[in-house]
Parts: C-alpha cells; sequence; structure tokens
C-alpha cells in the first residue's frame, strides 16, 4: 500500500505537520527522510526494515554504510541511502556543536563522556583521542591520535606527547572506545597507559585520565581509583 493511501492519520508527513516532529516514531522520522517507496513497498516498510535489520536501534543504523544499506534493504538505492547517512552525520554535529556551547572547563570523568560520546557514538573502530588542558582544565585541543580495528588500536603515545609539547599542554587526558560494549580496560589498555604517564611525566605533563568509552557507558581509571602515579 503507498502511503498517500494510508489516512491522513498515519502519513508521516501530514502527521509531522498537525503534531509537530516529536509525535512522530522513529520509522515514521526515517520514511520522511526516505521519501518515497519501490515496487510494492512503501517508505514506512522500507523504514521498518532498516530498523530491524538494526535491532531497533539508531546507533546501529547510524553505523551502517551507504553500501551496507543498499546492498541488504529492497528499495534503497544510493540517493536514500546517501540521505540517511547524511541525517546521522548532520544529527552527531549537531550534538557536538551543542556541547562546544556550554563551556570548556573539564570537571570530572561525566563531562569527558558527554563530550566524546559524540564523536565515538556507533563509531564501529577503536579510536583513540587526545584532549590537551591548560592549568584551570580549559581545553587547548582535541585531536584523534590513532584509529585501528574493531578490537584494538594503539595509543600512539609519542604522538600524543609530541602534540601535548607543541601545544602546551598542562594536562592530558585519553579517551578511546570499545565497539564492544563493554568500556572495562584489557590488561594491554593498562599497560599502555602506564607507559603514556611515564613518558608524560618525563616532560612535566601530568596524565589527568585515561576514559574507555561505549555507546551506553564508561570507564574512568581517575574514578576507578587507577592511580596516574601508579601508572
Amino acid at each position: 500500500m503507498k502511503i498517500k493511501d494510508l489516512s491522513p492519520d498515519e502519513q508521516p508527513r501530514e502527521k509531522m505537520i498537525r503534531s509537530g516532529a516529536s509525535s512522530l516514531s522513529n520509522t515514521e522520522l526515517i520514511a520522511i527522510l526516505l521519501r518515497t517507496g519501490s515496487g510494492e513497498v512503501n517508505a514506512i516498510d522500507i523504514a521498518r526494515a532498516l530498523l530491524k535489520m538494526s535491532g531497533g536501534r539508531l546507533t546501529s543504523l547510524s553505523s551502517l554504510t551507504v553500501d551496507q544499506m543498499r546492498s541488504s534493504i529492497f528499495g534503497i538505492g544510493e540517493a536514500k541511502a546517501i540521505t540517511v547517512a547524511a541525517a546521522f552525520e548532520l544529527g552527531r554535529r549537531f550534538s557536538l556543536e551543542s556541547f562546544d556551547g556550554e563551556g570548556p572547563l573539564i570537571k570530572d570523568s561525566r563531562s569527558i563522556y558527554q563530550m566524546m560520546r559524540p564523536h565515538l557514538l556507533g563509531v564501529r573502530e577503536e579510536q583513540c583521542w587526545a584532549i590537551g588542558l591548560d592549568p584551570g582544565k580549559g581545553i587547548l585541543f582535541k585531536e584523534m591520535v590513532s584509529k585501528g580495528s574493531a578490537v584494538s588500536t594503539t595509543l600512539n603515545e609519542r604522538k600524543i606527547v609530541q602534540i601535548s609539547l607543541e601545544r602546551n599542554a598542562f594536562g592530558v587526558i585519553v579517551v578511546h572506545n570499545h565497539p564492544s560494549g563493554n568500556p572495562h580496560p584489557s590488561p594491554d589498555d593498562i599497560e599502555k597507559t602506564r607507559k603514556l604517564a611515564s613518558l608524560l611525566r618525563s616532560v612535566d605533563i601530568t596524565l589527568v585520565d585515561h576514559v574507555v568509552v561505549s555507546d551506553r557507558s564508561y570507564f574512568s581509571f581517575m574514578d576507578e581509583l587507577i592511580s596516574m602515579e601508579e601508572c
């Protein structure tokens, strides 16, 4: 059945005009992005198939590539897949812009997680980021220093030390993600943190924290009392 053959209460665009975007389900919002169906399936059917493929989670859907959407879902061509991917990228940039307007200070591990989650939400490979701080815990820089596979990446200790010295950082926070969903650090994560802390101390820079994030939670070395001095 075509969307135009549905009752006005079931047509996503009309429902949005009448009641606002917040009244629509995820399926209906995606259907608006898709605009039209294909053959015997309408845009709502295609949107429903996309969400089913992603386990009903928008974070999983956001990680799909254009080719994955095209090859897995009937009715999605390149244009539709690009539109969906572009919508998620806009949402990610909106989240980053919203945070940047809230203030430049790092207050605790939660603020680190909130700042970095939009960068790493739905990312399927491990990435390592460095955040440089001034003496008042204001942010001097925020930069991705390495990325790897779905199960590992390198901390790239020497690059972190180099950019920290170049930007005159007083302290550094390291953040990396675990796409598996378990943010608990591995033995290798702990060993790399010890090495980085030692290298930074040798040039009078403090490793303030190392935060491991997943889509839904995070682990902070500082919060768990894994002393940076001991590392």
